[in-house]
Formats: C-alpha cells, structure tokens, sequence
C-alpha cells in the first residue's frame, strides 16, 4: 500500500462495504468463509496504509476510525481525512485534538481528552456568556482564562503519551468494529447511561486492570447481544471464533502504551501470514462490489464461491 494515504473516489466507504457485508451475509448471497476473507483483507489495508504512515512520513493520523476508511480503485482499503495529522516526534497531547469518539481514544489519553472536551466547552460558554453580556469585569474574565491556561498546563503533564501509540490503538478500535460489527460503545446494550460515559468507565477499568483485555478470550461471543456486561467484567467482547484476530486486535489496544503493538509488528501478524484469501484477485473483487451503492446479488454469490 506504498499509496495508502492518496486522495479515493468518494461513496466507496468502507464502513459501507461492512455494512453490506452483513446484509449480504445475512441474505446468503456471501459465504461465512467469504465474508472472514474481506474483513480480514481489510484489516490488512488498514494496517499497511498506517504503518507506511508512520514509517515513511513521520506522521501520526489521530483521526483514525471506520468512517475514514474508503475502498478505492482495485478494491483496495484505503485511509483518507489527515486534518489532525502531525509529525509523531512533535505530538504534545495537551496543543492537539484528539478524535471526538471516546471509542477511539487509548486509555492513557481517556482523562485528559474527557478534561480537554469539557474546557473546550466551558470555554465556549464563557465566551457566549462575555458576548451577551454588556457589563463584564475584566478582573472576572482574566482570572478566568488564567483558571484555564493553569488547567491545561497541568493536564500538559501527560506530554509524554506517545502519537503512534494512539494510533495503534484507534486503528484497534476500527479493527474491532470491522470484525465484530459493532464499536466498543455498543458493547453493553443493557447498561443505562450515555454511551460515552460506559466508554469511559470500561476504558479506565480496562487500563487499571493488571491483564487488561479488550477481547476476553476465554467466552465466546454470539452477536451482538452476546457481550452484555462484558464491560463489567473489564472486557468490551468475548472472542470473535478467530484466535489470531482476538490477538492481535487485543495487541494493538493492550492498555499499557509500552506494551501495544507498533504498526509494523502489527503488519506482520500471523493472522496475515497464516490465513487464506487475503488480498487475492476474488477477495478484491467481492470488496469492490460490496462497497457499489447496490450489490448485484448474482455478482456475490459468484465471487464468494472462489473465496473459502
């Protein structure tokens, strides 16, 4: 994928192509053995275009989720929206955004993001709020931004989370989406609350946890109400059935930064040494068709016959 980053055609969403996926899966048009083909020829695009990402230009994507994810020409996954890209070596948490999907963000960045949201969002009212107001002490508002500038120094102590890190673990994250067709903010259907919110409390247990683990290994999971409570547990999923997925999906989001895998350890997973069909002319095939606005069912179940 030494082009993964280039500029695709639009209305070729990824996230599109799973979703038809599922429904043609659903509707037997794509075979099991088919469908494991495309997700996992997928999760090999993304790991390609993200690894070539860090390794040749520097660069860290800090946006990185199922929606910037295209199938381009050759029904190859693609990576697009670099607005939040900078260079790994410069990334200071506390001067950047990070994407705005709790599910994305890594546990060692959850509080300093959830903190960054809600002064982003103090600030913006107290912005209104000086606006509409005729008669506003400036002794008032100085304090007030000082409060500020002081909290975001502080909350700059964490400087030292590493870009790339982040980026394993978004790219994780999207991983876990593909596969299990759901985010892990749809991990807990029975749970009340904002979603965000259970986010957040999972990803936090999830970092304390000695064993910390995404994807529990030991249940297997039937769907997606297979995993209620999992959160609970300090897991977001039982296994997909595939272990290698499991391992290295759980590598690539393992709590501890130190400890996740790099995207260049991650391109070179068993799951993508040892796994049939992955990349072949057919499975490019079935990703281009899948991702059109309306699949030929015929087209499908032609295509899916040589895969598996």
């Amino acid at each position: 994928m030494q082009e993964a980053y280039r500029r695709v055609e639009p209305n070729a969403l990824a996230c599109a192509a799973a979703v038809n996926l599922a429904r043609e899966l659903a509707a037997k048009n794509v075979s099991p053995e088919a469908a494991m083909a495309v997700k996992f020829t997928m999760l090999s695009d993304m790991v390609e275009g993200m690894a070539h990402l860090h390794r040749k230009t520097g660069l860290a994507h800090l946006d990185f989720k199922t929606l910037n994810c295209f199938v381009g020409e050759g029904g190859v996954c693609k990576i697009a929206d670099f607005g939040n890209s900078i260079e790994t070596q410069k990334f200071d948490i506390a001067a950047e955004k990070l994407a705005g999907a709790l599910m994305y963000v890594a546990p060692e960045a959850i509080d300093f993001h959830t903190a960054a949201l809600r002064l982003r969002v103090e600030r913006l009212l107290y912005d209104v709020s000086a606006l509409s107001s005729k008669a506003i002490d400036r002794d008032v508002a100085m304090a007030r931004d000082a409060m500020h500038d002081v909290l975001a120094q502080r909350l700059g102590l964490r400087r030292d989370i590493d870009g790339a890190a982040l980026d394993a673990w978004a790219l994780g994250s999207t991983m876990f989406t593909t596969v299990f067709g759901r985010d892990i903010g749809q991990c807990d259907p029975q749970a009340t609350g904002p979603a965000g919110e259970r986010v957040n409390a999972g990803l936090k247990k999830l970092g304390a946890a000695q064993n910390g683990r995404v994807i529990d290994t030991g249940v297997s999971d039937s769907g997606p109400q297979g995993n209620v409570g999992r959160i609970a547990q300090g897991a977001f999923a039982g296994s997909s059935g595939n272990a290698l997925v499991d391992d290295l999906i759980n590598g690539l989001m393992h709590p501890n930064p130190k400890q996740r895998l790099t995207l260049d350890q991650a391109r070179n997973h068993r799951l993508f040494r040892e796994t049939a069909d992955i990349g072949n002319t057919d499975c490019r095939l079935l990703m281009t068709a899948l991702a059109s606005e309306t699949p030929d069912p015929a087209q499908l179940r032609s295509l899916s016959r040589k895969l598996g």
